[in-house]
């Protein structure tokens, strides 16, 4: 089972040549480019709120099945297996405010 900690900050890998130097940073800004949707923000900023799909929906007039959608890609880029990790993982890295 993976905690939480594991989710935030896996273990550094061994850096051995340039190669795998500019590769560690590549992958780094990938990251940190990729949960930079402005509607996962959103859903994740009002799922932090306490508020449920349908009522995230009614305030960013989407559909359930759209902020579902959103909530989804957000939990997959920040490598979470549920709603309540990605928020704690966005929470930790800056991504929102608590």
């Amino acid at each position: 089972m993976q905690t939480i900690r594991s989710i935030i900050a896996p273990t550094p890998r061994q850096v051995s040549a340039p190669d795998d130097r500019a590769a560690a940073g590549r992958t780094h800004d990938r990251f940190q480019a990729a949960v930079r949707s402005p509607r996962e923000i959103e859903c994740l900023e009002w799922l932090a709120r306490g508020l449920q799909d349908g009522q995230i929906a009614a305030q960013l007039h989407l559909s359930r099945s759209t902020v579902r959608l959103h909530l989804a890609n957000a939990r997959r880029k920040l490598n979470a297996k549920t709603r309540e990790q990605a928020l704690v993982a966005a929470l930790l890295k800056g991504l929102i405010a608590p």
